[in-house]
């Protein structure tokens, strides 16, 4: 893939963030069913970092979905 596509990534993510970052936890939570707490915690990181990396901080997954969980997703 190339770098365009994760600036093109990271400006969709910028202008949808709250649906993007709930289809991101969709996804991990699904995608770690039956793994330890320690695996799914990497897991989170890793996909918080990521989403950070690709908005170039403007997007906290772990903000995001903490505020949807709050709100009660």
């Amino acid at each position: 893939m190339t770098s365009l596509y994760y600036e093109d990534l990271g400006e969709y993510i910028i202008k949808h963030p709250r649906e993007l970052c709930r289809d991101y936890w969709n996804r991990l939570v699904s995608d770690t069913l039956d793994c330890g707490i320690m695996e799914f915690i990497n897991k989170l990181c890793v996909t918080h970092t990521t989403i950070k990396k690709l908005t170039n901080n403007q997007v906290d997954f772990c903000e995001v979905i903490g505020e949807e969980l709050n709100a009660g997703i």
